[in-house]
């Protein structure tokens, strides 16, 4: 799944400055889910702080336009995908914590993504690209009521569904790139669920009945039928069958979303029982490499899992599973409360090299589980 960016060698754009958040770095005591006493940090308090340190370590913004730096001596804007989900995770912020802060970060990141992107998306060759920010963009319209987030994320969604669904191999599925080698689950997922968000927006059941054309696919080429969801499938028939947990997150997302429940339950349960690590802190999601496209899979699971959990009243079923990789990010961060994704390994030192997106993982569990 490595890919090569699509900004090597660009240039900090001008237009940003280097203003960041402030952020505390003296916190101490164990999370709990609940207002902290004794000693204890309350979830909600964590959640501030987390999101505070990821802005002092990456956040740049000049006006009305901000960006999140690449890495901690990188000061290149993040790629096109992750920048999306990075907005994304502010959407989770204001979601589960508004701000009128929250909302003016969604509002200045998504002018910055539009200065360094534009907001027509399809000279972007990868179509999950595509799909990752048009989920970002209809997330922040139903936060924050603003239009043009909406119309750029239908706008969008239409070209980039135009161009890459096909019926000719396979008989359905998304192509993952332009050159239409390979109809991947990390399209796919994704873009099922922006159509069922633009479903929910605006009423048109053609949006719903792409989703579930979507996600039929997916369960019967890019499945086993029982939870395991697999990477991709190349047109000379081979199948990729390794799972990652972004493409169990979007799947379960996207069946919460069309009312699938035993489809994304038996995605949850597969994750929980055979991608994650079995330790004293409990099942702990897996610690993908911190560089790189799989540092951030885990937020991306967590994410749609909560959703799943919170939407079909399951928390009897998989919260205290949620709250122990919460409590192991936690437990991981460093004194200035960065923490990376590998939630069972103390995050290293100023001297290592944090990728943000390594490190959105944490931001987005303390604030999407309750």
């Amino acid at each position: 799944m490595k890919r090569v960016a699509l900004m090597v060698g660009i240039l900090i754009p001008m237009w940003f400055g280097l203003a960041a958040l402030g952020a505390e770095t003296n916190v101490a005591g164990e999370l709990k889910f609940d207002s902290g006493t004794n000693g204890t940090v309350g979830v909600g308090v964590a959640a501030e702080k987390s999101l505070d340190a990821f802005n002092h370590a990456f956040y740049s913004h000049h006006f009305s336009k901000g960006y999140f730096r690449h890495s901690t001596i990188n000061s290149r804007p993040a790629d096109f995908w992750k920048f999306a989900e990075e907005i994304d995770m502010v959407d989770d912020a204001q979601e589960h914590y508004p701000s009128s802060a929250h909302e003016k970060q969604i509002a200045r990141l998504i002018k910055g993504f539009e200065k360094t992107y534009g907001t027509i998306w399809t000279n972007n060759p990868f179509n999950d690209d595509i799909v990752w920010m048009c989920i970002a963009s209809l997330r922040a319209y139903q936060l924050t009521g603003q239009e043009q987030y909406r119309d750029m994320g239908r706008t969008n969604f239409d070209l980039c569904f135009a161009r890459a669904w096909d019926t000719n191999f396979l008989g359905g599925g998304l192509f993952w790139k332009v050159d239409n080698k390979t109809k991947n689950s990390c399209v796919n997922g994704p873009a099922a669920i922006a159509a069922c968000l633009l479903w929910r927006i605006y009423g048109d059941t053609s949006y719903s009945n792409k989703a579930a054309l979507m996600m039929d696919w997916e369960k019967s080429v890019l499945s086993n039928g029982r939870g395991k969801i697999f990477d991709n499938i190349n047109t000379n028939g081979h199948i990729g069958r390794f799972s990652f947990t972004y493409n169990e997150g979007t799947y379960i997302g996207a069946c919460n979303l069309l009312g699938r429940v035993d489809d994304a339950k038996a995605a949850a349960d597969f994750t929980r029982e055979r991608l994650c690590t079995n330790s004293p802190a409990g099942r702990i999601l897996p610690p993908y490499n911190h560089m790189g496209d799989l540092a951030g899979f885990n937020g991306i699971f967590i994410r749609w899992m909560t959703h799943f959990m919170v939407d079909q009243h399951l928390s009897g079923e998989y919260l205290d599973w949620l709250r122990s990789n919460a409590q192991a990010a936690w437990a991981v961060r460093r004194p200035d409360n960065i923490s990376w994704g590998q939630w069972l390994t103390p995050t290293p030192s100023n001297k290592t090299e944090l990728e943000s997106w390594g490190c959105s993982d944490t931001v987005v569990i303390l604030q999407v589980v309750p």
